[in-house]
């Protein structure tokens, strides 16, 4: 060891300049800034910049209202009427939170945080039932659909788009395989994103939305020790003129879903953002 640098003044000057382990919480931060950046705080877990989002966003690590069940019409008015400022998040929200995991996966910093944010994602994706999330689809007639996203400011982003079926799985839906089941070293490996099914992906999730297999394969947990399939699923033709609710998780066949299909009573994933919804 240099004599002008015994390992005490080094562990000193360390600590002074936040250097290596006493680096700062913000410092960390920054080094996933074309991602965004995240934060534990006791059972939350707070992203900043968000590709597409504005703000700062807390995941919440409990269930909104409790983890009781309601209908997603009433979801949306409790997220724009309880006064703690607690949302049901809209299916971009939670990819992009998700995609910031997958790409802080390999961050020593940030390893710990990571781990805890998927587990609690795994922990209630495997929970055989979905979760409701803040935006829904209006199907018409033929191929013709609104899909509608419930803001942090309690307004309703809407978008017209045509949403296409895919290959039939039997008279009422259709799908599309993002990525196959597969070993765990294969992760990233995906299905290229059809051109009709890039549209429906981007309004749904966002940017990086042709990541989404690889992003849901790494959130989920295994089946068999292998990465899950992820469809993405869309009502046939005949199975249109409807609201349904955008939901996500592992439920068919032990695959990871993308799916606009719940019409019934869930628990709502909770999150709350900086800027509150202004009361009446």
């Amino acid at each position: 060891m240099n004599s002008f640098f015994p390992e005490d003044r080094l562990d000193i000057l360390a600590r002074k300049f936040h250097i290596g382990p006493y680096a700062l919480a913000s410092d960390v931060e920054k080094k996933n800034t074309d991602y965004g950046s995240f934060r534990q705080e006791g059972d939350d877990f707070v992203f900043n910049n968000l590709p597409g989002i504005k703000g700062e966003v807390k995941l919440l690590g409990t269930l909104a209202d409790g983890g009781c069940e309601k209908l997603q019409s009433d979801w949306f008015e409790y997220s724009k009427i309880n006064t703690e400022g607690v949302v049901v998040p809209n299916s971009r929200v939670l990819y992009q939170i998700m995609r910031q995991l997958y790409h802080s996966r390999n961050c020593t910093e940030l390893q710990k945080v990571v781990a805890s944010c998927v587990n609690f994602f795994r922990t209630n994706y495997d929970a055989s039932k979905w979760r409701h999330t803040g935006s829904k689809v209006l199907y018409k007639t033929g191929l013709e659909a609104t899909i509608q996203h419930l803001q942090h400011d309690g307004s309703i982003q809407a978008t017209d788009l045509d949403i296409p079926e895919f290959t039939r799985a039997n008279d009422a839906w259709s799908y599309f395989v993002l990525a196959p089941e597969q070993l765990e070293s294969a992760l990233g490996k995906t299905n290229p994103v059809q051109q009709n099914a890039k549209q429906v992906l981007e309004e749904l999730l966002g940017e990086g939305y042709e990541e989404a297999g690889a992003v849901f394969q790494y959130v989920s947990s295994r089946k068999n020790n292998n990465l899950r399939e992820v469809y993405l699923w869309t009502p046939t033709t005949t199975n249109r003129n409807a609201e349904r609710a955008v939901v996500l998780g592992v439920i068919i066949n032990d695959r990871f879903s993308i799916m606009a299909s719940a019409v019934g009573p869930l628990s709502g994933w909770s999150t709350s953002a900086q800027k509150k919804f202004h009361r009446k």
